[in-house]
């Protein structure tokens, strides 16, 4: 089994700012908390439904299921962070909760990649095209965040919701809400739905 300890904690990262610590190496971890708080975790009437921005984050935070690690080097090549997603996925699949646990859902993985802000775009989304497939065999979904992302709410096409100030891939557990999102997507919708007949139920 893979320890946490790989990962940092976003919550005790939170109770660290809170008490003055600073990350002098790591300058971009106090902007990144506070997009997670202020932003994600909470309401935005533009949403036009109830809850956070990301529903799960939240709870995620309550139970201090959601991670945060950095891949602390420029990247020379797409295939380095292409590999080192594939060893997150790993680990994300090893520490536990793990599914069938139900606490499994909340568990959240944020993947940094502060040294490629020049050219984030290309490269967070080449990155998730990539790997994306793989991680939804493995009933895994991923999505990139970065400050020029132009993802837009299926509720509001006027909200920008995948703005973040270090460019960055979520990766989480598959549930049936993410039919939503890959319904538009045919081959990675077929994969999804292939997954989901081991267990998930289709609503």
């Amino acid at each position: 089994m893979t320890e946490t300890k790989k990962w940092l904690s976003v919550r005790e990262l939170k109770e660290k700012i809170d008490k003055g610590v600073e990350f002098k190496e790591k300058s971009w971890i106090p902007a990144t908390i506070d997009w997670i708080y202020n932003t994600i975790a909470v309401p935005d009437v533009q949403m036009n439904r109830k809850g956070a921005v990301c529903p799960f984050v939240p709870y995620s935070l309550d139970r201090d299921l959601l991670y945060l690690t950095s891949l602390e080097r420029p990247l020379s090549k797409e295939s380095e962070a292409i590999e080192y997603m594939h060893t997150q996925l790993q680990d994300f699949l090893d520490i536990e909760p793990c599914q069938p646990n139900e606490d499994a859902s909340y568990k959240s993985l944020l993947v940094a990649f502060p040294h490629c802000l020049e050219d984030s775009e290309k490269i967070v989304k080449e990155v998730r095209v990539a790997i994306k497939p793989h991680f939804l065999r493995f009933g895994v979904t991923c999505g990139e965040f970065y400050s020029s992302n132009n993802d837009r709410s299926v509720r509001n096409s006027d909200m920008l919701i995948a703005q973040s100030p270090v460019p960055l891939i979520a990766i989480r557990y598959l549930t049936p809400h993410d039919k939503l999102f890959l319904k538009t997507q045919p081959d990675l919708y077929e994969i999804f739905r292939h997954w989901k007949g081991d267990g998930l139920d289709e609503k």
